[in-house]
């Protein structure tokens, strides 16, 4: 029976973390693109926003995306520099509903 050597442990770990870390992109890849609005949300969410229905940030908000400045993709992700207009629509949001979520996680 041959013996086992550092070599070939590490490349055996290596194999599975790499092995894991592919599933692990995988995954996220598909969270990413389950989690993506329709057009037709977009679409929606433009419309209120730019009404000023969902209040001045969000409205500012949609006029970068109406300009082609901006995505609502890159500021949701957090990868544009305007992504904190989004911060006080989400905060209305929480705290319209927090009695709904706390019902509906038994607490």
């Amino acid at each position: 029976m041959a013996a086992v050597t550092p070599d070939d442990s590490v490349s055996g770990a290596l194999t599975k973390l790499q092995s894991h870390l592919s599933g692990l992109a995988g995954k996220a890849a598909a969270y990413q693109q389950e989690n993506q609005l329709s057009a037709a949300e977009l679409q929606q969410l433009s419309e209120s926003a730019s009404s000023g229905e969902l209040g001045a940030d969000m409205q500012a908000a949609a006029n970068l995306v109406a300009s082609g400045q901006d995505t609502w993709q890159a500021m949701f992700a957090g990868d544009s520099s305007n992504a904190g207009l989004l911060v006080s629509n989400f905060d209305r949001s929480a705290s319209e509903n927090s009695a709904a979520v706390r019902a509906g996680l038994g607490t």
